[in-house]
């Protein structure tokens, strides 16, 4: 059986092989509300582990991260959790990013649990990247989202930040019109919120098209012929002499399709403003 979360451009696929989702997603306050079963309440319980089948894993991890989203967790059930997430991070890294997907999992706490379990894990497989960046554009709950901003911060996930910044251009159609305002907002918001120097950079490989469509810069100062009767174009000197400056540019670059407003994207991601002057926002860009 397969859920999935899609939004434009982002599809994050989630898998289980049994009804777990609706036990672990109700508004839990407690282990019996989530359907844990009487093993599973001794202090004893053993978590993740390696004999669980995909089901039971998920619901394991739905378990574990209610119990990490708690302010106040037991030091050593913490540790219990900790240790097992440590025996095998990418296993627990994927069921934790089961648990992400709000189809899988309502309650807003254990999704917040499973953005904590991934930080514990500290690995960056694909699937769990491009999970914490839906969670960052789509979320509803704040504090789950924040987490998972902070987490990718961290991280700094270059899967995560570039689905972010395509998230951003699907928003707009290939001569730069707005197509989708609701999706740019949500993305320039994730964007922001994550931020650090590889999203800078890839928003300016942009703001360099931009700018470049049609820059030129002056090589040197203008040049002033005549047209003239009898004198020279260089110099007149005839009885009719009609000056005319000629400009001495160099084209920097042209690119004819503005794919994205990018400037205005990066002003509002880093809260900078060096206006058209790509070298200060490069230098500034180096020193994040």
């Amino acid at each position: 059986m397969t859920f999935r979360v899609a939004i434009p451009v982002l599809v994050v696929a989630f898998s289980c092989g049994g009804a777990w989702c609706a036990s672990a997603g109700s508004s839990a306050t407690d282990e019996g509300e989530i359907g844990l079963s009487s093993d599973a309440k001794k202090a004893a319980h053993e978590w993740l582990k390696k004999d669980l089948s995909p089901a039971a894993l998920n619901e394991d991890a739905a378990q574990a991260a209610l119990k990490l989203s708690q302010e106040k967790l037991d030091a050593r059930e913490l540790e219990s959790i900790t240790d097992a997430i440590k025996r095998d991070p990418v296993r627990a890294a994927f069921a934790f990013a089961e648990c992400l997907n709000p189809k899988n999992c309502p309650d807003p706490h254990v999704r917040l649990g499973a953005v904590k379990g991934i930080g514990y894990a500290n690995i960056k497989p694909s699937l769990v990247s491009k999970a914490l960046a839906a969670v960052v554009i789509a979320e509803s709950d704040q504090p789950t989202r924040t987490a998972a901003a902070d987490l990718l911060k961290a991280r700094k996930d270059p899967v995560a930040n570039k689905v972010l910044v395509d998230y951003y251009l699907d928003a707009f159609d290939s001569d730069g019109v707005l197509l989708k305002a609701d999706h740019e907002r949500a993305a320039i918001a994730a964007l922001r919120d994550v931020g650090g120097r590889q999203i800078y950079e890839a928003l300016m490989a942009y703001v360099t098209m931009e700018v470049s469509a049609g820059a030129a810069t002056e090589a040197a100062p203008p040049q002033t012929v005549y047209i003239t009767n009898s004198g020279n174009i260089n110099t007149g000197g005839g009885s009719i002499n009609l000056p005319i400056e000629l400009p001495n540019l160099e084209l920097k670059g042209y690119h004819g399709t503005l794919v994205v407003p990018a400037l205005g994207a990066l002003k509002q991601v880093t809260g900078q403003n060096f206006g058209r002057n790509l070298d200060r926002w490069q230098n500034w860009i180096a020193k994040q």
